[in-house]
């Protein structure tokens, strides 16, 4: 009887402590750590499946019923990017990928570069390692812009960097007002201009380090004329206020495709969506979808897109 009333209440405190986090991420835009834990709707909703589970098989109606309603809660913020979308044949491909400082697995995403030809590939904490091996793809990507080397103290000097098939008419570093740290890329072609991003990380550093970032890349996308595409490690995931801040300021939508969990590689497609593809007007069609694991704790991206025909 007293072991029965211990699992008991276990589990209700468990449904209780995942009601509260729920509850808790839509009040994202009042605190950057109620948001943080919006992050991890996909976990939280998970954790309830599970517990619902075994609140059925103990045919407790009621807790079944509580965890039902909480799964519904996680499920309105993360329905909208549950269609998995169409690829498309694309006039434009775009991978982007973080690879990890301490990564020196160099090879296989070369040959994933080679393998899908895109036509601009976006690195983020590119050491040098991993810069003179891109560069060994000097003849299929002979244009590309790295950003000074930075990171962590305790982190292997890494940057941003773009590569392209085809030559652009102009590019640029964009600089964080606050850490000076370079977070984003940008290249304008004939037809569009693409932006690699990667916003500072909300929990190993302040997270005023990251709104700023995201502030003024908002602020350099509503400038740009035409076509423009925002890819990279974003740090933040598309169900969380701070995300909804970004693409409402900068004009943009996220490309279609499901979910696109990105991190922990390991764990995908359970892990978090940190890595998007966004796209502005002048866009007719984005999807993405991951890349295989590559001994990075993000998956790669693979986005294809479609302009819009001049009328």
């Amino acid at each position: 009887m007293i072991h029965w009333l211990y699992w008991t209440l276990t589990r209700r405190v468990m449904y209780l402590g995942l009601a509260l986090v729920t509850a808790a991420g839509f009040f994202g835009g009042v605190a950057w750590w109620l948001d943080v834990i919006g992050d991890f709707r996909i976990q939280i909703a998970l954790a309830v499946a599970a517990l619902a589970l075994g609140s059925a098989a103990v045919f407790q109606r009621k807790e079944v019923l509580f965890g039902l309603a909480v799964l519904a809660a996680n499920g309105v913020a993360v329905q909208p990017y549950m269609n998995p979308g169409q690829q498309t044949t694309a006039a434009m491909k775009i991978i982007s990928f973080n690879v990890l400082h301490s990564n020196r697995n160099t090879a296989e995403a070369l040959e994933l570069i080679v393998r899908e030809s895109p036509d601009v590939v976006i690195v983020t904490e590119a050491t040098e390692t991993w810069q003179r091996a891109l560069a060994e793809l000097a003849a299929i990507y002979p244009y590309r812009i790295y950003g000074p080397f930075g990171g962590l103290p305790d982190q292997d000097p890494h940057a941003i960097g773009m590569l392209a098939k085809r030559p652009w008419l102009a590019t640029g570093i964009e600089h964080s007002n606050r850490t000076g740290r370079a977070f984003a890329v940008w290249a304008r072609f004939a037809e569009l201009t693409v932006v690699g991003v990667h916003l500072m990380n909300p929990i190993l550093r302040p997270a005023i380090d990251q709104r700023v970032e995201a502030g003024q890349l908002a602020t350099l996308v509503t400038k740009v004329k035409g076509p423009v595409i925002v890819a990279g490690d974003f740090n933040m995931t598309p169900f969380s206020s701070r995300f909804a801040t970004l693409i409402k300021n900068a004009g943009l939508m996220r490309a279609g495709g499901g979910l696109n969990a990105s991190w922990p590689a390991l764990i995908a497609p359970y892990g978090l969506p940190l890595d998007h593809h966004l796209v502005g007007g002048g866009i007719s069609s984005a999807s993405m979808r991951p890349g295989p694991r590559l001994d990075s704790d993000h998956l790669p991206m693979i986005g294809t897109f479609e302009l819009k025909t001049p009328d």
